[in-house]
């Protein structure tokens, strides 16, 4: 299945192994990624992965650290004021990891931060990341992100 519609049926196979090859580039690059933030107290710590072909998707399986996601934290215990504060502090700190390596996240939301169980936050899946070398034409053309968490100068690309 793809995005719901059998693939067999819409797309020949040279398509599908294509698309395959895709998603598991951008699988590898996210870990590449991530693995470059190694070792920051504030970034989602990844022990190994591995790709695993599949006849009609390819499977990117990655062991990292327990955790859990800001959003089911808040929906189960709250959130008060010394929470907030210490979610805003460890993601500057976790960004600021990135602007060293001179890695863009372009997905900051909360279900991308999670908690460990000490009560430290830790910013995830890097899936639409970019190394700020990459051409920013190539990187700025196509609309990256989720929109209701985007800020308007990349969501409404064009427009002053």
């Amino acid at each position: 299945m793809l995005y719901g519609i059998p693939v067999e049926e819409t797309l020949s196979e040279d398509a599908m192994k294509k698309i395959k090859e895709e998603e598991a580039k951008k699988n590898v690059r996210e870990v590449s990624l991530m693995n470059i933030l190694q070792g920051s107290n504030h970034i989602v710590t990844i022990y190994d992965f591995g790709i695993i072909p599949g006849e009609s998707t390819t499977d990117v399986l990655i062991l990292m650290e327990l955790l859990t996601s800001v959003s089911h934290y808040v929906r189960n215990g709250g959130a008060d004021r010394e929470f907030v504060i210490k979610l805003g502090i460890d993601i500057c700190k976790a960004l600021e990891s990135c602007e060293k390596e001179k890695i863009i996240h372009r997905d900051i939301k909360p279900d991308n931060i999670f908690v460990n169980k000490e009560g430290d936050f830790k910013l995830g899946d890097f899936g639409l990341s970019r190394k700020m070398s990459q051409s920013v034409s190539v990187s700025l053309r196509k609309t990256k992100g989720t929109p209701i968490y985007m800020p308007p100068e990349a969501y409404q690309w064009g427009q002053k």
